[in-house]
C-alpha cells in the first residue's frame, strides 16, 4: 500500500474512532483491515499514538479461549 493511501486510511480511521478512547477487540480487528496493517503491533502503535486503548472484555477472553480449544492450542 502506498504511503499516501495509508495516510488517507489513517485519517478516516482517526475520524471514526470512538469518543470513549477505548475500542473493542472486534473494532480493533476491523481497524487493522481498514488500515491494511498485518500485525497487531502496528495497530497498537497507531492506536497508542492517537490515545486509544484496547478494551478487552471477559467475553473477548472467553471467545479467545474457545478458539484456542478448537485449534488445540
Amino acid at each position: 500500500m502506498s504511503q499516501p493511501d495509508r495516510k488517507a486510511r489513517e485519517n478516516v480511521a482517526d475520524d471514526e474512532k470512538p469518543q470513549s478512547k477505548a475500542i473493542s477487540v472486534t473494532l480493533w480487528s476491523e481497524l487493522r483491515q481498514l488500515l491494511g496493517y498485518e500485525t497487531r503491533m502496528e495497530v497498537d502503535a497507531f492506536l497508542k499514538s492517537h490515545g486509544v486503548e484496547l478494551e478487552y472484555t471477559l467475553e473477548d477472553i472467553e471467545r479467545d479461549r474457545d478458539t484456542h480449544r478448537q485449534l488445540g492450542i
